[in-house]
């Protein structure tokens, strides 16, 4: 599989596993979950991911308000499942 098509896969999964509001996940747990799907990624690049790429298109919420402590983000209302569908 290309990059571009790996990436595109990660971000969708990303996306799947982030939960509804008020529901949240943790960087560290997300990328945990991403590498039990087979994605190996590190956490500065999860964290520029949802942050400048995926933040821009998508509602997702990032709550970094905790001193020392890794993001959290939650998905407002975005349905991947029917975003997806047409790919």
């Amino acid at each position: 599989m290309s990059d571009a098509r790996d990436t595109l896969f990660r971000h969708i999964t990303m996306l799947q596993l982030i939960p509804r509001y008020p529901g949240w996940i943790s960087t560290p747990a997300l990328k945990e979950k991403l590498a039990e799907h087979g994605f190996l990624v590190d956490i500065r690049s999860l964290q520029r991911d949802l942050g400048q790429k995926l933040s821009s298109q998508f509602p997702i919420g990032c709550d970094d308000s905790q001193i020392n402590s890794l993001p959290i983000y939650t998905n407002s209302s975005v349905s991947i499942s029917a975003c997806c569908a047409s790919l």
